[in-house]
């Protein structure tokens, strides 16, 4: 159980830390694009920029499954059921 908390802290800082990641990833997409439009950069710099938010996006992802698995058998571990309604 204590495992658990643990985890979850660490997943919340993960969390924290991806959501940044992410924001920082929309700038540089924007920031790529708008250098794409003006002739400054290959096309090939915006899609490197759309890849690294794929990237993120899918951390995010993994993160927010893992959590809610580690919610799960927290609860399993103090006892908790599951409802089905």
């Amino acid at each position: 159980m204590e495992d658990a908390l643990v985890d979850l802290k660490g997943l919340a800082q993960s969390r924290s830390a991806l959501d940044k990641a992410l924001a920082s990833a929309k700038d540089t997409k924007r920031l790529s694009q708008e250098r794409f439009d003006k002739g400054l950069t290959a096309y090939l710099e915006v899609i490197d920029a759309d890849r690294s938010i794929l990237q993120t996006r899918l951390a995010l992802a993994q993160v927010d499954a893992q959590q809610r698995i580690t919610l799960a058998a927290l609860a399993k571990a103090l006892g908790g059921g599951w409802s089905g309604k």
